[in-house]
């Protein structure tokens, strides 16, 4: 942000963790979170690297310990198989290209197409807006004159959440 010369907020707040090592509530606390603010979460570009039970935690940690009015954005990938791969955008490319040039970075958690709101609902959370990648590629890559910019891999998601009774 700074690089773009985008003005950050006094009251944002850019706290690093290693979900797999460390827990959220633990570093939230040493960073002076107050639970009972409301609070925007962004967690993008994390939640498919970690093993299910960090990933687990931290929807947990959303769950039980922030404000009922918070919102909690994150993406994620729905779960591929070798027989369904070839269904969706990009995604055999993307996963090869991880694999040739990432191979320390597997995908390690996912969520079942179709199955987010049960995922949520099990967690006591609720879906407030789902984007899939044709959703994602409508809403951020197309320019003034309606042409598309590029493609979203057919196996990331983006979903807007919030408590269920917020």
């Amino acid at each position: 942000m700074k690089k773009a010369k985008i003005d950050i907020p006094q009251q944002v707040a850019f706290v690093p963790i290693d979900f797999n090592h460390e827990l959220l509530t633990d570093v939230l606390r040493k960073s002076g979170f107050n639970p009972n603010q409301e609070t925007l979460f962004l967690w993008e570009g994390v939640s498919y690297y970690l093993d299910p039970e960090s990933a687990e935690e931290t929807l947990n940690f959303f769950s039980n310990s922030t404000h009922d009015a918070s919102i909690f954005v994150f993406d994620y990938t729905i779960s591929i198989t070798e027989e369904d791969i070839h269904d969706s955008y990009g995604s055999k490319a993307f996963l090869q290209s991880m694999a040739q040039h990432h191979a320390d970075e597997a995908f390690m958690f996912s969520i079942p197409h179709g199955e987010i709101d049960d995922f949520l609902e099990n967690r006591n959370l609720q879906c407030k807006e789902y984007l899939d990648n044709e959703d994602i590629e409508r809403r951020f890559l197309i320019d003034s004159t309606d042409q598309l910019l590029g493609r979203i891999a057919g196996h990331f998601r983006f979903v807007t959440v919030g408590h269920k009774n917020g």
